[in-house]
Formats: structure tokens, sequence, C-alpha cells
């Protein structure tokens, strides 16, 4: 009885410092001021750069060849009610004429699972 008590609360606490990790490296980040226009230098590093990114990179790696993104959002599980977070996505955006906006806007998303591996990487 006793040990099934400690790998319960061993795995409590695991799953609490697991979450408290994914807080500090997903903090949500949006930009403010619409239209939103990248540099001349910031487009070319962005589109030169983005085909370095490669499924199952860290975010850090990541990081590492395209920066910090102009926006960070999480990702949810897709077509559910009341739908989880299954991970976060890094967006650099080239050109966005409102916010949430459909039509108007150039950007390069890259998702990552909770392990902080990239899953997807979208560029439109």
């Amino acid at each position: 009885m006793a040990r099934v008590n400690i790998l319960a609360l061993i795995t409590i606490v695991f799953s609490c410092s697991l979450a408290d990790a994914l807080e500090d490296q997903f903090i949500s980040k949006e930009i403010a001021d619409y239209p939103y226009v990248a540099s001349e230098e910031r487009v070319s590093f962005i589109k030169t750069n983005y085909k370095k990114i490669k499924k199952n990179m860290s975010s850090d790696e990541v990081k590492s060849i395209l920066g910090e993104p102009d926006e960070i959002r999480a990702l949810y599980e897709p077509i559910k009610k009341d739908a989880k977070i299954i991970g976060y996505t890094y967006w650099y955006i080239i050109y966005r004429e409102k916010n949430n906006g459909i039509k108007n806007k150039s950007l390069v998303r890259i998702s990552f699972d909770l392990t902080k591996r990239v899953i997807d990487i979208i560029y439109w």
C-alpha cells in the first residue's frame, strides 16, 4: 500500500513539474499593432532560414535558426469541443492586415508537441 502511495505522489510531482516547465517555455505572445509588416531584412531572413527547420527539432534549435518568434500560441486538438492543448506554435509573421484575419497574411508557423519538438512547418 505504501509503495502505491509513493508511486502516486511521484507521478503527481512529475506531472506538475512538466506542466510548470511547459508554461515557462511557451508563454503566449501576440502582435498588438496592425497592419503588421516585417522589415525587408526580416522577410529575407525568415524566407531563407525557415527551410532549415526539420521535424523533431527542439524549440531551442528553432530559435537558434529563426530567432524569437513574433507570436507564440497554444496548439489545440483539432475539431473537438473543449479541446485540450497538445502543443504550441511559433509564428514568424511577414505580413498580416489584422489580428486573426483569414485573408491578407503571410507567415511561417512552426508547431511543437508537448515535448517541445517540431511536428509541423507551414509557410503561406
